[in-house]
């Protein structure tokens, strides 16, 4: 992900739109085990960890995988 993506994708407006459109936020259901790839900067993953009972996420950026501990 280039710099642009990653200040875009941290940004409070990124997270806004995620949390709109994000299955179960009475868009869709979710089954209570939940793959994310490539979660990047983690922004979905955070507002997922709280909606699903488990959350896996697999990050190959090392830069990245530490937005996600």
């Amino acid at each position: 992900m280039n710099r642009l993506g990653q200040w875009l994708c941290r940004s409070d407006r990124w997270r806004s739109i995620v949390a709109e459109r994000l299955p179960g936020n009475g868009n869709a259901d979710l089954c209570p085990k939940v793959l994310a790839i490539g979660p990047g900067p983690a922004l979905a993953t955070d507002l997922l960890r709280t909606a699903v009972s488990c959350l896996t996420a697999l990050e190959i950026d090392p830069t990245l995988t530490g937005s996600l501990r």
